[in-house]
């Protein structure tokens, strides 16, 4: 029998374009769980009723993640 192996991908939203993630490879990230380097896996705009808003998911080097509004990482 074959063995299967899966491979995890960080799946970005499909409307997002490459550029948007290039600005914040400019910024250094740090988990909030266990300060270890993080960096953005994706960002995107969501609706709301105060207009939109940029939400990012990042990932630190424990593979702990947070998906949190971008504003926060200023």
């Amino acid at each position: 029998m074959a063995e299967l192996r899966s491979v995890a991908m960080p799946l970005a939203p499909e409307n997002q374009a490459k550029d948007d993630l290039d600005a914040w490879d400019l910024i250094p990230l740090f988990c909030p769980e266990c300060d270890m380097a993080a960096f953005v896996e994706w960002s995107t705009t969501c609706s709301s009723t105060d207009g939109p808003l940029e939400h990012v998911k990042i990932r630190c080097l424990n593979r702990h993640w947070f998906l949190m509004l971008a504003e926060r990482l200023a």
